[in-house]
């Protein structure tokens, strides 16, 4: 039996995702291209903010070398308290700015629209000058430094000589408010003075939206997100492969078929004493194989036996032989005959394999005493492994492989590499794999993988003549102009009436003439 161990991801994966990257590569470039241009719009919707920082010390007048933690939380509170606040906007005269009084209007591109949809930051009603603190106090960042011996006061405005205005102002003012007696209304229980480390310089550049850095950013996370995708899905296509390179392992086990035949197989004892005998007398006839040279197609009409007779003599050093065989039209299928042909090299000693091949799942599976599925065409799809669709034909000692569930699209999106794989496989381990399937699935087998095969069978009827066969052309197959195939055409006879059915048929005959005549 075949091993159930996973099977590792083929080295030749590696191709396939370079395939589909080179394939894909200008609709790759297309979209990172897309996702950067996008990104540029969208940031250039943004007014730039500029960021200034000032950085102060306060001292305590008593104890200079003393840091309080208390005391620094204390001032960081202060620097943004609202009534400082609002005596930094009024002396800047920070309400007629529209950054800080949404009532003025939008400040950019991406506010308006926001406005428009009702998710902007305009205030209907209300103070004005509570605006305006909420918007300063929304541009401030006031954060402690270097163990609490520094506070840094950074503003953010659309401006960049404001922010650094507004950053200074605020920090001359609460210096003046540590150093303003108490009774002004300043609440210090130890004086302190308020040490400027470094003055806010306007910026050069804005702190945000940095466009250009965001842009690149996009694009390759775009270019990224694509080669990622696509190598995801190339190797969520070639999962089916998995079991194709897994049948591939096949190839180390050419001496011994997949079934074992043990000499109590209930399924040998099924045979009926006659084809017992066929069986001994067919294997009784010796074939020089050392010597032989493949037999030649015998011209015209022949019956299954001269045809399994021709196909016993190929040299079995060169493989497995593949033999397709099928009907006329597409009104019956050649189960019948199939059997017939793989009983007979079976019989003659060789090992031989029957695939009932129908993707649109109409096999002849269950007519013949098979189940159904799982099959061949859930071995393609991934859904099976070989060792659970190989069964014993009832009665015989040919393996056989059923059709399987029906495949989507009719296997349409099939890939002719993968059935190649499969076929490969079962050459190295049988002698003769027989394809039997209806006229019209059968052209599209034969046309999807180029004809690979060795020989071809079609099925006629009994009333046809070697004259209408020869007409077709002997290098004629399904159609198709053959060389190196050797192609047959089997007698299908017609079924023999009962002595009571060919009564009734003379009966019925005469009736039949006068409705004609009247």
């Amino acid at each position: 039996m075949l091993s159930h161990a996973p099977v590792a991801p083929e080295a030749n994966q590696t191709p396939a995702v370079a395939d589909a990257l080179k394939k894909a590569a200008r609709q790759l470039a297309l979209f990172s291209a897309l996702i950067g241009i996008a990104t540029y719009a969208s940031l250039s919707m943004i007014a730039p903010r500029y960021e200034s920082e000032v950085r102060i010390a306060v001292v305590s007048k008593a104890a200079p070398a003393t840091v309080d933690p208390a005391a620094t939380a204390k001032d960081i509170g202060t620097l943004q308290s609202s009534n400082l606040l609002a005596s930094v906007a009024a002396d800047l005269g920070l309400a007629k700015e529209r950054e800080f009084n949404s009532a003025l209007g939008p400040v950019d591109a991406l506010d308006a629209m926001l406005r428009l949809v009702g998710v902007g930051r305009h205030f209907h009603s209300g103070n004005e000058t509570a605006h305006v603190i909420t918007g300063l106090r929304n541009s401030l960042d006031v954060r402690a430094m270097d163990g609490g011996r520094a506070i840094a006061i950074g503003v953010t405005s659309l401006n960049p000589e404001l922010s650094a205005k507004i950053a200074n102002t605020l920090a001359a003012s609460y210096g003046k408010i540590l150093s303003a007696p108490a009774d002004a209304g300043a609440a210090q229980t130890q004086p302190a003075d308020v040490r400027i480390l470094s003055k806010a310089e306007p910026a050069r550049s804005p702190a945000f939206p940095k466009t250009v850095e965001m842009t690149t950013l996009a694009t390759i996370a775009a270019l990224l997100f694509g080669i990622a995708w696509i190598v995801m899905m190339t190797a969520l296509r070639s999962l089916p492969s998995a079991n194709a390179a897994e049948s591939a392992a096949l190839s180390n086990r050419r001496a011994e078929p997949l079934l074992t035949e043990e000499p109590d197989d209930p399924l040998v004892r099924e045979m009926t004493e006659t084809e017992a005998s066929v069986s001994r007398e067919t294997s009784e006839i010796t074939i020089d194989h050392s010597a032989a040279e493949p037999a030649t197609a015998p011209v015209g009409i022949v019956g299954i036996e001269t045809i399994a007779e021709c196909l016993k003599t190929h040299p079995q050093s060169a493989g497995g032989f593949r033999t397709l065989i099928t009907c006329e039209a597409d009104t019956s299928a050649p189960f019948q005959e199939a059997i017939e042909l793989a009983k007979a090299l079976a019989g003659s000693g060789a090992q031989a394999i029957l695939i009932d091949w129908s993707p649109s799942g109409k096999g002849f599976a269950r007519a013949v005493g098979l189940s159904a599925s799982p099959g061949w065409n859930d071995l393609l799809n991934g859904s099976a492994r070989f060792d659970g669709i190989i069964q014993r034909l009832p009665g015989t000692r040919v393996h056989a492989i059923a059709s399987g569930r029906a495949m989507a699209n009719g296997g349409a999106k099939l890939d002719p590499d993968l059935l190649n794989v499969t076929l490969d496989a079962l050459d190295e381990v049988y002698e003769h794999i027989i394809v039997a399937a209806g006229h019209d699935e059968a052209r599209e087998l034969f046309e999807f993988i180029e004809g690979r095969f060795d020989a071809g069978i079609t099925v006629v009827n009994d009333s046809d003549t070697p004259e209408h066969v020869g007409a077709k052309g002997l290098g004629n197959f399904l159609g198709f102009e053959v060389a190196d195939i050797a192609v047959y055409h089997c007698r299908r006879p017609q079924p023999v009436l009962s002595p009571m059915a060919q009564r009734i048929a003379q009966a019925t005959r005469p009736r039949e003439a006068v409705a004609l005549r009247s």
